[in-house]
């Protein structure tokens, strides 16, 4: 016969020693620990959040991230102006866009960097002879 059925307790029953159901209560009272579901402790800590905050701080991070491209030569400086301006839908579809980009440059070797650095420049000069070219003809046409 065991130590608890010689007292005649409960186990019989289905139940649990008087020491063993007392005892969760005993430690909640002497270390002050209120017994809260998880649920409701989630609850209580999302009544304390505020979304506007949260965004702000989402965005301030992706701007960095994407701030942090730019000065690793991944993205051009002009990618940042404007960005703080934009309406959310436009901001999420912009920084997202960024960030695929930055990656994709992330992943080139410096010689595939330098042809299409290359193939910039010649662009650029292109362009300016091209409007060079435009601004001198209409100089011309207004003669006639």
């Amino acid at each position: 016969m065991s130590a608890f059925r010689s007292r005649g307790s409960t186990l019989e029953k289905g139940g649990e020693p008087n020491i063993v159901a007392n005892a969760d209560a005993k430690v909640t009272k002497f270390f002050g620990i209120n017994k809260k579901t998880l649920q409701k402790i989630a609850i209580k800590r999302h009544a304390k959040r505020d979304a506007a905050k949260i965004q702000q701080a989402w965005n301030a991070r992706r701007i960095a991230n994407i701030e942090e491209s730019v000065k690793n030569d991944l993205l051009p400086k002009e990618c940042l102006t404007g960005l703080s301006a934009l309406k959310q839908e436009e901001f999420n579809a912009r920084i997202s866009f960024l960030q695929k980009t930055a990656a994709r440059h992330a992943a080139r070797t410096p010689k595939e960097i330098a042809a299409i650095k290359q193939r910039w420049a010649e662009k650029q000069l292109r362009d300016n002879t091209i409007r060079t070219r435009a601004k001198n003809i209409l100089t011309e046409a207004k003669k006639w």
